[in-house]
């Protein structure tokens, strides 16, 4: 049987416990308590995007100036070859 992580294992047993005790919504608090860390909001996607955005955006430039660069040290000399003949 798999085992569970050190900071859920006591949730089965509590759950028993609140059961016979008619306390089932305080097993869904804790429960939802346990995961609440995990969940994802629209307030942090959206600043997880912008993040994304702005690293895109500067490799992007990058990019940019890594074909200009190219373009002229290789294309440039080959067309003024062309025009010269």
């Amino acid at each position: 049987m798999a085992r569970l992580p050190a900071e859920h294992s006591g949730i089965w047993e509590r759950h028993v416990n609140l059961s016979n005790q008619g306390g089932q919504s305080n097993l869904l608090t804790e429960a939802f308590n346990v995961n609440l860390e995990e969940l994802v909001t629209k307030d942090f996607l959206a600043a997880r995007f912008a993040e994304l955005k702005a690293d895109f955006d500067v490799k992007f430039r990058v990019l940019t100036v890594m074909v200009g660069i190219v373009l002229a040290a290789v294309v440039l000399p080959l067309l003024e070859r062309l025009v010269l003949l």
